[in-house]
């Protein structure tokens, strides 16, 4: 259970959902109780009774939840989504479903799953390798937009990125309707973020704006979307393709620049991640410990810890000495020490903790004091 939880975590943190403050079922979040997802709230009371095989964080009012079938593969849940009473309001038949974002739902049907008998039972197995044909629904289940593309995004500022070709893609922009709002051109592109969207053309990094202009010219052999005004890049070194096997060697300048393409802060021997919460960790080449800098470039909490994540509520996630995990907070100083196996940045408020890194290792959530709010539970 702790792998789907995590992955929905990952993909969630990098939504800006501005309407969501409308939606009680915001502090809400999916527990497991006998291999059954149901949810509770922030205080640990069950709101939604375990039922479904599987569960995601509720977004816009809307969850998705796989309801199981006879399979051999994980991928053989069919996905739906349930509204705020727990009623399954969109039919569970995708393969694949992500969260609604502006009013619209990605759906797709894997594009190497088979089915096969077994006595009166029919079961389903796909490739090792599977990919998808992407379209989307709105609230209604209703399918607005067709499953064509090999790959997109989710609707951010009323655009999403897509491909239709997986295997000489050529990456646009499409607008709710469907049409395409910046041509298919690009070699890979990112959803767009602070008004600026990471493309990939002719083997470097640069980014365009809403219009398809290329505002800061193809030149990085990496970049990170922007965030908080800037965005980590690499100059020169091996390219890091978007997708598929890359080159793991510590060489290149890494830094950030602003959205006018200037870098701003330059780091030495170090790799850089993205701002949050005004700070932005850096782990130098051949160190295993990661420290922070603020947007002037000033090292304010010295490279120090391992986890590889953001601060989140005023909290980062770390691993400390021997294996051991807790908190820091923005000063460096260790906040909480937790006694789990995993832990994942806090999230609205909580944040998961498991018994251990196994696909089905127990989970549950803490709050920023270390309470536990869920026993963990699978």
């Amino acid at each position: 259970m702790t792998g789907r939880i995590l992955a929905l975590v990952l993909a969630l943190l990098t939504v800006a959902n501005t309407s969501s403050a409308q939606y009680i079922s915001d502090n809400w979040f999916p527990v497991y109780v006998n291999g059954k997802a149901g949810y509770i709230d922030k205080t640990g009371k069950i709101v939604l009774e375990p039922q479904f095989d599987g569960g995601s964080y509720f977004s816009e009012g809307m969850a998705r939840v796989s309801v199981g079938r006879d399979t051999i593969i994980s991928e053989g849940f069919s996905q739906g989504f349930i509204d705020e009473t727990g009623k399954l309001v969109i039919q569970p038949k995708w393969d694949v479903v992500s969260h609604f974002s502006e009013g619209l739902a990605a759906v797709g049907f894997d594009q190497t799953k088979k089915s096969f008998k077994l006595g009166n039972k029919t079961l389903y197995t796909s490739a090792s390798h599977t990919w998808y044909r992407w379209g989307f629904i709105d609230k209604t289940g209703k399918l607005v937009i067709e499953t064509k593309f090999s790959d997109i995004s989710d609707f951010r500022d009323g655009i999403a990125a897509a491909n239709t070709d997986p295997y000489e893609p050529k990456y646009g922009f499409i607008a709710k309707e469907g049409y395409w709002v910046i041509k298919p051109q690009f070699e890979h592109a990112n959803q767009f973020s602070e008004g600026l969207a990471r493309i990939f053309d002719k083997g470097k990094y640069g980014f365009i704006d809403r219009t398809g202009r290329v505002v800061i010219k193809p030149q990085f052999s990496w970049a990170r979307d922007f965030s908080e005004g800037l965005a980590c890049v690499r100059i020169g070194g091996d390219v890091i393709n978007p997708v598929g096997m890359s080159s793991t060697r510590d060489n290149g300048e890494h830094g950030f620049i602003n959205n006018t393409g200037k870098v701003v802060i330059r780091l030495r021997k170090a790799e850089c991640r993205s701002f949050s919460e005004g700070l932005a960790a850096f782990e130098k080449y051949g160190n295993n410990g990661e420290g922070f800098i603020d947007h002037s470039g000033k090292v304010v909490i010295k490279p120090k810890w391992g986890g590889q994540s953001e601060f989140s509520h005023g909290l980062k996630f770390v691993i400390m000495e021997e294996g051991k995990l807790g908190y820091i907070d923005p000063m460096g100083n260790l906040s909480l020490r937790i006694s789990f196996g995993k832990a994942n940045d806090f999230y609205r408020g909580l944040a998961e903790v498991c018994e251990s890194y196994d696909f089905d290792a127990k989970c549950g959530y803490i709050d920023k004091t270390g309470k536990i709010v869920w026993e963990p539970t699978k």
